[in-house]
Order: structure tokens, then sequence, then C-alpha cells
């Protein structure tokens, strides 16, 4: 009874600061973001990350690591387009993906105590 309750006030969002770190660690050394969004309604979300990058290699990369994230399904490259950046062949990306939410805040203490 304790525990649902703990649960409930807590609730099931994704954990913001876990996110953040692991995308940014999946991001090339030779790519960077320009935006990023993510929104939560308390039953799902979505994540959505624009940047560049100097290859299309790079962003496949980003996708690769990405797909390997506990807290991201679906992820999807909706733009992946050669442009200049600054004199320079680059790729500008976008890419969404829906959240999941995190295990319940409360995990190991027993139903009763």
């Amino acid at each position: 009874a304790r525990r649902s309750l703990v649960d409930e006030a807590m609730g099931t969002y994704p954990n913001w600061s876990v996110l953040l770190q692991d995308a940014a660690g999946v991001l090339p050394a030779d790519s960077w973001l320009s935006d990023m969004t993510a929104a939560y309604d308390g039953e799902s979300g979505t994540m959505t990350m624009r940047g560049w990058a100097y290859t299309h290699s790079g962003v496949a990369e980003m996708l690769e690591k990405l797909d390997s994230l506990e807290q991201l399904e679906e992820i999807q490259c909706r733009t992946s387009n050669a442009v200049d950046y600054e004199g320079q062949d680059a790729v500008q990306f976008q890419v969404e993906s829906e959240l999941l939410t995190a295990p319940p805040f409360v995990t190991d203490v027993e139903d009763g105590e």
C-alpha cells in the first residue's frame, strides 16, 4: 500500500538528468546540437534533437548510439541534409524519438511495509 502511494506521488516521469547526460554522450566528436526539446505529459513524450555533423556517417553513428539508450524508442531521423556551414561541407539533421517512462520511484520496498 505504501509503495503504491509513493509511486503515485513521485510518478514515472523520465529521468531527465540521466536522459540529458546519455543524449550528450551519443554525439560523435565532430557533431553538435543547435536545439533539443523534450516534452512529457505524464503518459507519453517526445524528444527532438537538431544539429550539425560533418558527415552523414556521423549522423548514422549517433542514431545507432541513440538506439541503445533505455529511455528512448521509435528513433527516427527526420532530416539529414548536406549543406554548407561557414564554408565547410556539413550535414544538418533532425532526430525525433519517443520517451519511455522511468521505473517507479520506489522499487525495493515490499508491499505491507
